[in-house]
């Protein structure tokens, strides 16, 4: 074998090494970063927030605990969820000022929108 053919071997090696490494810890740090995001949505959930749970149901936040949530999905209608089956705040409860914010603040959207 010839010193070209030895340094080509070594380059086709390391190029796959690093391939093996660098999708593996890019994925990780967006696992990483999509989940503080949520833990971010969900530590800011407040009564009056209309939300989308993970199966589609929208509904308004009624009551809200350490773990469990009250949603009204209907007039009189009002099933309790783990805070983990919300997917995103589609509208925050009206401030003080009586505006109310119409974007949505799913994380699953928002890491959609940042990776292209």
């Amino acid at each position: 074998m010839t010193v070209w053919q030895i340094a080509l071997i070594v380059m086709v090696i390391i190029v796959c090494a690093l391939y093996l490494v660098a999708i593996p810890l890019a994925k990780r740090s967006a696992m990483r970063k999509q989940a503080k995001m949520v833990d971010q949505m969900h530590a800011n959930l407040k009564p009056g927030d209309q939300i989308v749970l993970i199966d589609g149901i929208v509904g308004k936040i009624k009551h809200l605990n350490q773990e469990d949530v009250q949603v009204e999905i209907a007039a009189n209608t009002v099933i309790t969820v783990k805070r983990m089956g919300i997917a995103g705040v589609v509208k925050e409860a009206a401030t003080g000022d009586g505006n109310e914010l119409d974007h949505v603040h799913s994380a699953v959207e928002s890491t959609a929108a940042s990776h292209g």
